[in-house]
């Protein structure tokens, strides 16, 4: 089973290679394959989430035109940010709820 990494790896990968093969594009290409090279796993990982949410966008919108494009982005920003905050309640909720039955969750140290 490929990894989530992984699989942003391949995303990546085809789409440099998407980019080569178009026209003029393999500068960018480069420049992108450049930036990827010295990445940690968790770099890709974000990168890999934001690609994948623009691909969605790209499916239910169509290409991103930032110049023409008619949305308005401070009323989409505000939806977002309040689903946001619903859903942090809504998770801190039942938090509360799961330790008043199972006590508090211990706390997990990460180190590097």
């Amino acid at each position: 089973m490929e990894t989530a990494s992984q699989a942003n790896l391949t995303f990546f990968a085809a789409l440099l290679a998407q980019l080569v093969e178009a026209p003029g594009e393999e500068d960018r290409a480069l420049a992108v394959a450049g930036y990827l090279r010295d990445w940690s796993r968790d770099e890709v990982e974000v990168l890999g989430w934001h690609a994948t949410r623009i691909v969605q966008g790209r499916a239910r919108y169509g290409h991103l035109d930032l110049s023409g494009d008619g949305r308005r982005w401070r009323h989409e920003r505000a939806e977002e940010l309040g689903d946001a905050a619903t859903y942090l309640g809504h998770e801190e909720i039942a938090r509360m709820l799961r330790e008043q039955v199972e006590g508090p969750t211990p706390l997990r140290v990460v180190g590097r």
